[in-house]
């Protein structure tokens, strides 16, 4: 498909999928998956449909991507609750305290600030662990030693539990 066809075809599909993304997304994210959505039809170099049926199909094509890429952000944002939930816990067991729901909410809050704030390194050690890779794993993946694995990860956590305490104190 050459540019020009692409571009007809993107005006017309980037609507569509940016609402059906924002069926399970907010909207930023909605624009972000449809136009990731796009490039990867884009990269996939097809040929211009010829009919109304191969542009049905390519239709098709664009919204299974999209569906894909959907649920895998899903999959990311569940990741992420479930680090904020871990961290929360070991908190609270390590300082013996019980706290309301509200509270809960806004120490999640501050939770996903905080990891935005951690370095891209540390993130990405974080985010293995989070799926449930092991340090000698990481380590593998990362082509990196298990000590600066290790290193990364303590920073992190570190830093997440600083972020927490100054939060607290607030």
């Amino acid at each position: 498909m050459d540019v020009d066809e692409f571009e007809r075809f993107f005006a017309e599909m980037r609507p569509r999928l940016l609402r059906y993304a924002s069926r399970w997304t907010g909207a930023d994210a909605a624009d972000d998956l449809a136009m990731q959505t796009l490039a990867a039809v884009w990269d996939k170099n097809l040929p211009a449909p010829a009919d109304g049926h191969a542009h049905a199909r390519l239709e098709s094509l664009s919204f299974r991507i999209c569906e894909g890429m959907i649920r895998n952000h899903l999959r990311a944002r569940a990741r992420w609750s479930r680090l904020l939930i871990a961290i929360h816990q070991d908190d609270a067991v390590r300082t013996n305290e019980v706290e309301s729901p509200e509270a809960a909410l806004v120490r999640r809050e501050s939770l996903t600030s905080l990891l935005a704030g951690l370095s891209a390194r540390e993130r990405e050690v974080v985010t293995l662990v989070v799926r449930g890779y092991s340090v000698a794993e990481i380590a593998q993946q990362l082509r990196l030693r298990p000590g600066a694995v290790s290193m990364r990860l303590t920073r992190a956590r570190q830093t997440l539990r600083r972020g927490l305490q100054a939060a607290a104190d607030e």
